[in-house]
């Protein structure tokens, strides 16, 4: 198998992603230990020398498996907690609790999902034998392919080698802290092998407690650690995310929109522009509604489309050429009609600080069919005001009914 064919298999699985079934979530958990331990890990344990000399040609084709690295690990993420939903779901008598309106919807949902999938003509076995001991088991493995890894890079072989050939760390990070600073991707799991292990166990429990509907055996807290706080929000310099991933500023209204007309041509923030892989590079504009001075509106991370939605528009992008560092009140107040900022305004200069203007050097507003065909379904703040954001592909109905004719005809051609 060479790249391009592991790309494609990824991309073939990452669209599928609105399915659910457990013959399908096996056949992700399978694909994602491959690409971790066969191709993304084998990469690097080689060391920084064999990075340089390589890099230049597998650095694309390698992040971009990162992508579907990071995307798989969302997916288990999520059938994770469906899985805890609907067990908890299962076994809950308080479904009129009031304080607990939202999650117990979410529980009900979960457990009909659950009910369906059960339904179906393939699948003649429990929900603990179909679908929750299938996936511990596959977690374990993968925790025990981690534990491996672990060793290999310690093994006593590498202190004979130069330091250039020793391992690198693996550039990924989980929400455990078992992650390398400089990460490619990032993953809303724990990825230590203890804590994978004890994911799968809290998993098997679960689906004990689906077929039992027994309350006392539940976990009294949830299993799977929340990374809204825990990942992190605060990016360095160095961080090489800021040279290939996507990112948005928020802008309150109406800044956004007088920056997109080219009235203000300066946006002025109190921290220069994290880094310089992000001059001259398109950033989209996240336009939120007025609220408070100097206050994001938006939480650190938002992981639906729905949610983001209902927090921000995309509306349109910019270009920043440059950064002016005002240091002192006539400097800044003598660029007025370029940044837009009163002398009144909770913006303006204060004595004891320093404001960075970045300069835009183009911009413009997205069409609908632009907006449209790519929708925010993930944000998550990098750093103070700017965010990375995750975007899905959305079909048209025609295109669906495209894609459903090939379908049938490849079909037929088989038989």
């Amino acid at each position: 198998h060479n790249i391009h064919f592991i790309l494609q298999r990824c991309k073939t699985s990452c669209s599928s992603f609105h399915r659910k079934g457990p013959k399908l979530w096996r056949s992700e958990q399978l694909l994602l230990t491959e690409i971790e331990t066969e191709w993304l890990r084998q990469f690097f344990i080689q060391g920084e020398g064999h990075k340089k000399r390589l890099w230049e040609w597998w650095g694309k084709p390698l992040r971009h498996l990162f992508e579907f690295w990071e995307k798989l690990e969302n997916r288990t993420k999520s059938i994770c907690n469906l899985l805890e939903a609907a067990s908890r779901g299962k076994c809950s008598e308080d479904m009129a609790n009031k304080k607990r309106k939202k999650t117990i919807a979410k529980e009900k949902k979960a457990v009909t999902i659950i009910d369906d999938i059960l339904s179906r003509k393939e699948n003649n076995g429990s929900a603990r034998s179909e679908i929750f001991y299938p996936i511990a088991e596959l977690l374990e493995d993968r925790a025990m392919m981690r534990e491996k890894w672990l060793q290999r890079e310690r093994d006593s072989v590498f202190g004979r080698v130069p330091v250039d050939y020793t391992p690198i760390p693996f550039p990924v990070a989980f929400i455990d802290g078992s992650n390398n600073s400089n990460f490619i991707a990032e993953s809303p799991m724990e990825g230590s092998p203890i804590n994978l292990k004890r994911i799968a166990k809290n998993l098997r429990i679960f689906g004990e407690c689906f077929e039992n509907r027994n309350v006392a055996n539940l976990p009294k807290e949830p299993s799977f650690k929340q990374n809204a706080k825990e990942l992190p929000h605060k990016m360095g310099r160095s961080w090489v995310g800021w040279q290939n991933k996507t990112f948005g500023l928020e802008l309150q209204s109406p800044w956004a929109r007088l920056l997109l007309d080219g009235k203000k041509t300066i946006e002025t923030r109190s921290y220069d522009i994290p880094s310089e892989k992000l001059l001259g590079r398109k950033i989209d504009v996240l336009e939120s509604m007025t609220g408070t001075c100097g206050k994001s509106s938006i939480g650190n991370l938002v992981e639906s489309l729905q949610e983001v939605n209902s927090v921000v528009k995309r509306i349109g992008w910019f270009k920043v050429s440059h950064v002016i560092k005002y240091e002192s009140k006539v400097q800044f107040e003598d660029d007025e009609r370029k940044h837009l900022v009163p002398k009144k305004s909770a913006y303006a200069w204060k004595e004891g600080t320093t404001i960075y203007g970045w300069v835009v050097s183009t911009c413009g507003y997205y069409n609908d069919k632009n907006r449209d065909s790519q929708q925010i379904s993930r944000l998550f703040r990098r750093y103070r005001s700017i965010f990375e954001i995750g975007v899905e592909e959305v079909k048209k109905p025609s295109q669906k009914r495209n894609a459903k004719e090939s379908n049938r005809k490849k079909k037929k051609r088989r038989f």
